[in-house]
């Protein structure tokens, strides 16, 4: 009895202040809802392809190759240590939800059916070894405010997942008032592919300075960046935790850091006439590329419009520094283009 009137709390909770949990109920929440969902098995499990398709009257999920053990609660279960927003919110917030367990045999192993949140009998919170997981949904119409359903909407919001996770392919389906559209998200080479599309070098990555590395075993670091040769050309994007970092933050600084750092050993191992001073700022405004940084206690303060953890800035500057001096040893005509952004002012760095 304790335990269905807990599931009904958690529940509750979301139903009556779904703002706190998910931000908005409207187009925005919603996206956020699935984005949550999804990035939580792309962090946890070895899910690599998703399906979702959007009716008029209906969304289904299929979610791949998830291979790992996931309690059967999930839709219900609101304190545990892994907190599956989307999952529970999705329940919370639907009219109807029904999902359906894959096991490794590609056997259907259970069908939950939840109506306004709740299930008559609460599932067990063991652990199932599960292969792919199919929701089948209707939103609360009672709570949502009008959600406009355009294939572009879904395309914007999921795309930086896929961009920004290597393998993974999400197959969109739009099906509204007998008119199907359809769009594949795939990036194969993740960040460096999208960089390489919108550099217009596709002939050239080779020429992108591409990192990826686990830093004191807490943070996943990656970048692949190049100089933009012109301010109007330049397009830095920076996430954490796979959301958009808009202010950027210190894991920016740490990579402006250690690019300054190589450009100064860079120039003490290769000389020239010239009179450098660099300016991070300047040298923010000149680049074209990505930066993602994952783990835990990277925000500081109410708002995640910038990772604000400070001890990012020396880490990241120490683990770009080496390979990004390399990079410009490989690539003498890309080390000119960063340092002419400095070239023929006082000597300060």
């Amino acid at each position: 009895m304790d335990e269905i009137i807990a599931v009904n709390t958690a529940i509750e909770a979301i139903q009556k202040r779904p703002g706190m949990y998910i931000g908005s109920v409207d187009r925005r929440g919603f996206d956020h809802l699935i984005s949550d969902l999804i990035i939580f098995l792309i962090e946890k499990s070895d899910m690599n392809e998703v399906d979702y398709t959007i009716h008029q009257d209906n969304i289904q999920l299929q979610l791949k190759n998830i291979n790992r053990e996931l309690p059967l609660d999930l839709a219900i279960t609101f304190n545990n240590s892994e907190l599956i927003l989307g999952f529970i919110g999705i329940n919370a917030l639907s009219e109807y939800l029904k999902i359906e367990f894959i096991d490794k045999n590609n056997q259907t192993y259970l069908i939950q059916n939840y109506h306004l949140g709740k299930i008559d009998v609460p599932p067990t919170s063991d652990k199932v070894f599960i292969k792919d997981i199919k929701l089948d949904f209707n939103l609360n119409k009672k709570i949502w405010k009008t959600i406009d359903q355009n294939i572009q909407y879904e395309v914007s919001n999921l795309s930086k997942i896929a961009m920004l996770k290597k393998g993974l392919t999400i197959n969109i389906n739009h099906q509204i008032s007998n008119e199907l559209l359809s769009k594949v998200l795939s990036y194969p080479n993740g960040m460096l592919s999208h960089i390489s599309d919108i550099s217009q070098i596709n002939k050239n990555a080779e020429k992108i300075f591409y990192f990826e590395n686990i830093i004191n075993g807490e943070y996943a670091l990656e970048i692949a960046c190049l100089p933009a040769f012109s301010e109007d050309r330049a397009q830095l994007t920076s996430y954490g935790n796979y959301e958009e970092s808009i202010d950027h933050g210190t894991h920016v600084k740490g990579l402006l850091t250690g690019v300054s750092q190589a450009l100064k050993k860079h120039l003490e191992d290769h000389p020239t006439p010239y009179k450098y001073k660099f300016i991070q700022k300047k040298l923010l405004k000149n680049l074209t590329g990505i930066v993602h940084v994952r783990g835990e206690l990277l925000y500081c303060g109410p708002t995640k419009r910038e990772v604000g953890n400070p001890e990012l800035i020396p880490l990241i500057a120490a683990n770009i520094r080496q390979p990004f001096l390399k990079y410009l040893k490989e690539n003498r005509t890309i080390a000119e283009s960063y340092l002419d952004l400095f070239e023929e002012q006082e000597a300060v760095i």
